[in-house]
């Protein structure tokens, strides 16, 4: 039997033991969801569609030439990668990569040198992100003492925009053939800020998500999540 105790701030419900003395464990991210395989889809959903929501909203709010220098989804996607089980992270790195290449084809028309070029930005940035978190702090990272801030701060305002702002830099100087001194600072800030600004929210929602459950929210469950998402996403489009 599985206690009902026993159980992570992810949803994770963990038994003493099951047939032939192993633990056991079911993954309940969004309610009605019992399999691994499903909340790990919703999961993805969601992230597209908050990440396409953000992408928008920083390029009506910070638009600059080729990029958007204020790049909230930079938190988005780190939040909810960092927060995860690292078998759920191709997934959401896939989130993020078609979530990237939607709004730069789609929604801006950009040069396939740009297209590629800042998916790759996007998504390395945020794997390297989630594992220096993880392999510095904890699994299923969360912000709970000063040591985790500081930690967070370093890395997520640091290191990752500047990996980043490495490879932004240089795509738009193949494409347009700007200096990297004239991109990399507009780029490295843009992200630090979009972390900073985007990456707590998502990770504590995340990691309260059940606790929120509890208090009805309507889109906590697979069905009305995936609608939700479709939403979202049919808004960022069409805007």
């Amino acid at each position: 039997m599985v206690a009902d105790n026993d159980r992570s701030a992810f949803g994770f419900r963990f038994g003493r033991f099951g047939k032939g003395g192993r633990r056991r464990h079911s993954l309940r991210l969004f309610a009605g969801t019992t399999n691994h395989f499903g909340s790990t889809v919703a999961k993805s959903a969601v992230l597209i569609a908050l990440y396409l929501f953000t992408a928008q909203a920083s390029f009506e709010l910070t638009y600059s030439d080729a990029f958007v220098p204020l790049w909230f989804p930079a938190g988005v996607a780190l939040g909810f990668v960092a927060t995860s089980n690292p078998r759920q992270w191709p997934w959401l790195l896939s989130a993020t990569v078609i979530a990237s290449l939607m709004f730069n084809s789609l929604m801006q028309q950009r040069s396939m040198t740009l297209i590629i070029g800042f998916a790759l930005a996007n998504v390395t940035r945020t794997w390297l992100g989630a594992y220096l978190l993880q392999a510095w702090g904890r699994r299923r990272w969360r912000i709970d003492t000063v040591g985790d801030v500081m930690r967070f701060a370093a890395i997520g305002c640091i290191v990752i925009p500047a990996w980043s702002a490495i490879l932004g830099s240089t795509t738009i100087y193949l494409d347009k053939g700007r200096p990297l001194s004239a991109t990399f600072p507009t780029w490295m800030t843009g992200n630090a800020t979009g972390i900073l600004v985007a990456a707590p929210p998502v990770m504590v929602t995340l990691h309260h998500w059940r606790r929120l459950r509890r208090l009805g929210w309507r889109f906590a469950s697979f069905p009305a999540a995936v609608r939700w998402c479709g939403r979202i996403s049919m808004v960022a489009l069409i805007s």
